[in-house]
């Protein structure tokens, strides 16, 4: 649904508020449910108008500090919250609000324009902003590409990052067009007569301290009622709240609580959406989701890869139809998403991003450079114990001496001295055209990628670094993007903002001990979880195997496709590097499967942009040429 700001009227749902800087703005609510919640705001008295997107953590808080009443038999829309605390603390309602979120405010009173997106990047926000004509805004790209006078070229650099896919989080800012941006994380937009600024209002590690556990057993406990209070929170507001269930302790570990609240607040049972693979008879990841249902507070839906080809041709179809080319690979978390719609469901919990949340990081790197060797040999030795020979406690201890002992001055002076063997070693690896390759700098793209967490983690604290890495950012927007396209609100309880405030406090023991990460997640969540949850030890995703299987179903008429339509891939990949990988397939070659689908996946996308396509190429042969 595309819904623009109230009051405004002119074609397309777009208009222009009045003042020396045009303004406009497009809000897409991704769930019929949302419509209501997320509708726009307009104070009679100043004239003010919001529009928002959010899932506040704890409004009654803010109300209360507003004098205002929380009934829950009349709440207070979040988006009236939001208005209300502008109109009282202004830019600094800021500090005041938590919880994912993406709002516009504007101020007739002073021709002020203000935008907000929360500190993860939960909800996205895209902006155009051309200085004095046009400030275009909305929750999609295509949102703001449907404002008329928003240039439609394509970077081409976001094009290379997909082909060289450890790039998709080069940073926070690009997208698939030249003049579409995103707003940062944790970033605030303002313009006003003569000036435009944005600045950084949160950082994880930004947040008060709390008090710090002392004892394993406290430590346990704090994390559980963190993440206790995380999961309740993000249960708020949903018609029909529902969770992905892996086979991991994460999403497990979130649906598990959820089940325990839905079930003392006297409903449930909790709808639960897991992939499954029973092609494979010995699958870990299959075994440990079947000792997960047993939970008897779930409702299961299992989707098995053994039935890719009994589903719906809608949800096939939306995969060849994802706004962006990362999106073609969500094909598991797209079909949990299809399915739960299809049950009622409008929102689903999920368990991004623990792993990053409970990263040890470089602990043996942390031990060899304090000179606690007898505990890094002790460390890289339970590694061996747990996962077995292939990780050997003395390879392990070789390979991370560099981090503990070099520079990191010297190690950024080799990155730029191996940049030119990068950028060979990834020409050769993928499928990018060389000539494309040097056309949008990749070697300069490959080298920001590598110092983007060095730069991050100079601001201090390791996991801070970790959780304010462009990648995770662009991962939580992938999820939305790909619950958007079914009607679904992703919901992430490990990126709650109190939880982050602990955690990015909790000492190396808490984290990782005798080879075992996430040790007090672990512990904690020992009440709830199977043991054979709790002490797995692969890793294996079925991801690939759900998109490899939905490439098998319709292989020949998809590299017929791409065979005759190459005129579209042309300028960006390597043609007889593609010619020798789709002859390759018939040997069941994995890298040769991987990046002929990426091949397909990306036509699907330029399909789609095809007259945008020819009118950038058109443009910048032209611009060579002069």
């Amino acid at each position: 649904m595309r819904r623009s700001l109230p009051g405004q009227s002119s074609r397309n749902d777009w208009g222009a508020l009045s003042g020396s800087a045009a303004s406009a703005g497009v809000w897409s609510s991704p769930t019929p449910g949302a419509v209501a919640e997320q509708a726009g705001f307009i104070d009679r008295e100043t004239g003010c108008i919001v529009v928002a997107d959010a899932l506040l953590v704890e409004p009654e808080t803010v109300l209360g500090a507003l004098g205002k009443t929380f009934k829950h038999d009349a709440q207070i829309s979040d988006v009236e919250t939001i208005a209300c605390a502008w109109l009282r603390w202004g830019d600094e309602c800021l500090a005041r609000l938590d919880g994912d979120f993406a709002f516009a405010v504007y101020d007739p009173r002073r021709q002020r324009l203000f935008l907000a997106r929360d500190g993860m990047g939960v909800r996205p926000l895209y902006i155009h902003h051309a200085p004095g004509r046009l400030l275009a805004f909305a929750s999609t790209a295509a949102g703001v590409l449907a404002h008329g006078e928003v240039p439609t070229d394509l970077d081409e650099g976001r094009i290379a990052d997909f082909l060289i896919s450890q790039l998709e989080g080069i940073d926070q800012t690009s997208t698939f067009y030249a003049a579409i941006e995103r707003l940062p994380p944790g970033h605030s937009l303002c313009i006003d007569t003569g000036s435009c600024t944005r600045r950084r209002y949160w950082f994880p590690g930004n947040d008060p301290s709390p008090s710090l556990p002392q004892s394993d057993g406290e430590w346990e406990e704090a994390v559980r009622a963190a993440l206790n209070d995380a999961v309740r929170s993000r249960m708020r507001g949903a018609a029909n709240i529902g969770s992905m269930v892996s086979g991991g302790m994460d999403s497990s570990a979130v649906s598990a609580i959820a089940a325990q609240l839905l079930a003392g607040d006297g409903e449930g049972p909790l709808p639960t959406f897991s992939a499954i693979d029973t092609t494979n008879p010995d699958c870990p990841e299959t075994r440990a989701i079947r000792a997960m249902l047993k939970n008897t507070g779930f409702a299961p839906t299992l989707i098995d890869r053994a039935q890719i080809d009994a589903w719906p041709d809608a949800l096939k179809r939306s995969m060849a139809t994802s706004s962006e080319p990362f999106d073609s690979q969500m094909t598991l978390i797209a079909a949990q998403y299809y399915f739960a719609a299809a049950c009622g469901v409008d929102a689903v919990l999920d368990g991004i991003d623990a792993d990053s949340l409970f990263s040890e990081g470089d602990h043996m790197a942390r031990l060899l450079r304090s000179g606690r060797w007898p505990s890094a040999w002790r460390e890289a030795r339970g590694l061996e114990q747990v996962y077995g020979k292939e990780f050997p406690a003395a390879k392990q201890l070789l390979m991370v001496a560099p981090g503990a002992f070099v520079p990191q001055a010297l190690r950024k002076c080799v990155r730029f001295l191996r940049r030119g063997s990068m950028l060979r070693g990834n020409v050769g690896a993928s499928l990018i055209e060389p000539g494309f390759a040097r056309r949008c700098g990749l070697a300069d793209r490959l080298q920001r990628n590598a110092d983007v967490r060095v730069r991050i983690a100079a601001q201090g604290h390791e996991g801070i670094a970790t959780m304010a890495n462009p990648s995770l950012t662009a991962g939580i927007e992938r999820y939305h993007r790909v619950a958007a396209m079914h009607g679904i609100e992703p919901r992430h309880p490990f990126l709650d903002r109190r939880l982050i405030a602990l955690c990015l406090l909790l000492p190396d023991a808490q984290r990782v001990r005798d080879g075992w990460n996430k040790r007090v997640f672990r512990n904690a969540m020992r009440p709830l979880l199977p043991e054979s949850v709790l002490q797995r030890r692969s890793k294996e995703s079925l991801g690939f195997g759900f998109t490899a299987a939905l490439f098998a179903r319709d292989r020949d008429e998809r590299i017929a496709a791409v065979e005759a339509d190459f005129e579209l891939l042309a300028p960006f990949v390597n043609r007889g590097r593609l010619d020798g990988l789709i002859h390759d397939l018939h040997s069941g070659d994995q890298e040769a499967i991987e990046l002929v689908i990426e091949a397909s996946q990306l036509l699907d996308w330029l399909r789609m942009h095809r007259d945008t396509l020819r009118q950038s190429l058109d443009r910048t042969n032209a611009h060579r040429q002069a």
